[in-house]
């Protein structure tokens, strides 16, 4: 376990310098900084919880804080009411202790797979990937891999109740953590196919109530069953569109890194190719296949997102792999690499309008 902790707080060191050192040079608030874009939504939440009606402006919806799920803002609450913290640093409190998860539940799920020297290099690839400063600002990325990678473990080592639990716990914190509802069916069918192993079926049963009870709750607070859904579509403007991906493809082919987020996404498309090749061949169990082509397909069929970093990493064995294959002596220059492209992406994105997380 200390392996893991140690190279999550030495890559900890690296974000909170990057942040501090931009909020200085930007002359902007440290509390702004640290909280950008929709981390200002999961603090909204933590502090006033979900209102009983939607937003609207000239009847129509517009954003509200019922598109974030309620697992993170719970968690932030929590350490403000146990420790008397303001939101923003509760909010980076909590996001590094689920990042701290994260990386020991990777580290963990590596070492099952390629050994511990593979899993170290893995860890230092997720830890440093250059979308991971949402290990620290207040989003609840880190809260999703802990969970899921924890999940894959338990599922790989046919502890259902565990896999379960874990799995509602994911499925509370994110939307696209609902793929581990069908790894964990994969996972029972092969057990009870196989071994008759019906315990199995535990696991699928318990990892969708997560998302199952936000969707209740909101109907309970709203008094409308498609709460989530409506301000995800008319308020924040998403929803899948299967020509998502190849829309933004083509403008980038007609308009060339003119816009950042758009260069982003073609960027992330481009790692997704090369890192599904090495995942693919690096043969790995069926679940972790099942659980990254089903968050690179939502990622890739978002509408207004798309496959920016940190969908990217939330597709955590792609990036894991990398580590676990790179030979010893290319590591230093991989993550050197990486380590200055996520000090970029942090300045970029905490003090400026360009790219949006």
């Amino acid at each position: 376990m200390g392996r893991p902790a140690l190279i999550f707080l030495a890559s900890r060191v690296l974000v909170m310098i990057t942040v501090s050192l931009a909020a200085v040079t930007a002359h902007r608030p440290a509390a702004a900084t640290y909280a950008p874009w929709d981390s200002s939504w999961y603090l909204l939440a933590a502090r006033s919880g979900y209102a009983r009606h939607l937003t609207t402006a000239g009847g129509q919806v517009i954003s509200s804080a019922h598109a974030f799920f309620p697992l993170f803002p719970a968690s932030v609450r929590a350490v403000v009411a146990v420790t008397g913290l303001s939101y923003v640093v509760a909010g980076v409190a909590a996001s590094t202790a689920f990042g701290l998860a994260a990386s020991v539940a990777v580290w963990l799920l590596a070492r099952e797979l390629w050994g511990a020297p593979a899993a170290d290099r893995a860890t230092a690839c997720v830890c440093l990937f250059p979308a991971s400063f949402v290990f620290t600002i207040p989003y609840a990325e880190g809260a999703m891999v802990a969970f899921g990678a924890g999940c894959l473990l338990a599922l790989l080592r046919q502890r259902w109740l565990l896999a379960g639990l874990l799995g509602a716990l994911a499925t509370a914190t994110r939307p696209n953590a609902v793929v581990l509802v069908a790894c964990c069916a994969w996972a029972a069918a092969v057990a009870v196919r196989r071994q008759r192993a019906w315990p199995a079926v535990t696991a699928p049963l318990l990892a969708p109530l997560g998302f199952a009870g936000f969707m209740l709750y909101l109907r309970a607070r709203t008094g409308r069953w498609d709460t989530w859904l409506t301000v995800e579509h008319d308020g924040w403007r998403e929803r899948l569109d299967p020509a998502a991906t190849w829309t933004k493809v083509s403008f980038f082919v007609r308009h060339p890194f003119t816009d950042v987020n758009n260069t982003l996404v073609i960027l992330g498309i481009a790692f997704i190719v090369v890192a599904g090749a090495v995942l693919v061949r690096a043969r790995p169990p069926g679940i972790l296949l099942v659980y990254t082509v089903g968050t690179v397909a939502l990622a890739l069929a978002s509408q207004t997102l798309g496959a920016r970093p940190r969908f990217v990493l939330t597709a955590f064995p792609l990036v894991a792999v990398l580590g676990a294959r790179l030979r010893p002596r290319a590591l230093a220059p991989v993550l050197a690499v990486s380590a200055g492209l996520l000090c970029w992406l942090t300045v970029l994105t905490t003090t400026t309008v360009l790219a949006t997380p």
